[in-house]
């Protein structure tokens, strides 16, 4: 087609955005309610580097565990059964079942098995749907899409939890 310019990296950050966005709202009240309820293993100083984690939770797990847990899932899946009525449902539960065990680091990560199931059936729902929406967007890639998402979800994680975490020190009522 002449005179259309195809994009150089086809992401839609407008859908990456809506779906972090969404998937904070969602999971960050449940995840207070865990805490809250005593469900959270004690949090500790951990003895890992702040820089690593930002650095891999914002730039290589998103990018890895698309590829792992949605990418290769949703094409299997999209591939053995495309048409059938329940393909997009098993696509679903092959991405989210291993997304919630990735999510589990138990007291070492300060995650319950509780924990790992709010962030892996909330955030692997939030992915998936992403991916999903991308998918049906012409020109657009679901993969870097999603990435793209999930990159901007633990950036907001980051961000909303370093502010609890100043405002907690700066004000004590405000922790529970």
């Amino acid at each position: 087609m002449q005179g259309v310019r195809k994009a150089p990296f086809p992401v839609s950050g407008r859908i990456a955005l809506r779906y972090a966005v969404i998937n904070l709202g969602i999971s960050f009240p449940l995840h207070g309610l865990i805490i809250w309820a005593g469900w959270q293993p004690e949090d500790h100083d951990s003895h890992l580097n702040p820089v690593a984690l930002f650095l891999a939770g914002i730039l290589l797990a998103p990018v890895l565990e698309t590829f792992l847990n949605f990418w290769i899932p949703i094409w299997i899946v999209d591939k053995l059964f495309g048409g059938k009525a329940f393909a997009h449902g098993l696509a679903w539960i092959a991405c989210v079942a291993p997304f919630v065990w990735v999510h589990y680091g138990g007291d070492y990560f300060h995650r319950s098995f509780l924990t790992a199931l709010c962030t892996g059936v909330v955030g692997g729902t939030c992915f998936y749907l992403c991916y999903r929406r991308a998918e049906a967007s012409e020109g657009v890639s679901a993969f870097w899409t999603t990435a793209l998402c999930h990159g901007l979800f633990n950036g907001l994680v980051a961000l909303v939890a370093g502010l609890l975490v100043v405002l907690t020190r700066a004000f004590p009522a405000l922790s529970f």
